[in-house]
């Protein structure tokens, strides 16, 4: 982490993101394999896929910055044979936010 910054993680679910319907035992056990938990502070604890976001929070003067990773597993229906199959999802993210009220 760089100076001023200070990283945060959150674990939240698919559910509560409105991403529910691609929430599955399928998506659910793959999560548990790679690790990703769903604690109990967690309103859909036990019953949803896991979703870890972390962010590294930086601030200088009238910008912040957010790095993060995101993790989770999706299900999604084989073309093939339509049965549900497990995708994981690992998304590195950047966001840069300027507060142009404060310039003048």
């Amino acid at each position: 982490m760089g100076r001023g910054s200070r990283l945060q993680e959150k674990r939240i679910t698919l559910k509560r993101l409105g991403l529910g319907n691609l929430s599955t035992e399928v998506s659910k056990s793959r999560a548990s394999v790679m690790g990703l938990r769903v604690t109990k502070a967690v309103k859909d604890y036990p019953n949803g896929t896991p979703v870890q976001i972390s962010i590294d929070i930086t601030r200088r003067k009238q910008k912040l910055r957010l790095d993060g990773i995101i993790k989770t597993v999706i299900s999604l229906t084989c073309n093939r044979c339509g049965d549900p199959a497990a995708e994981s999802i690992f998304s590195n993210f950047s966001l840069l936010l300027i507060d142009e009220h404060r310039r003048t």
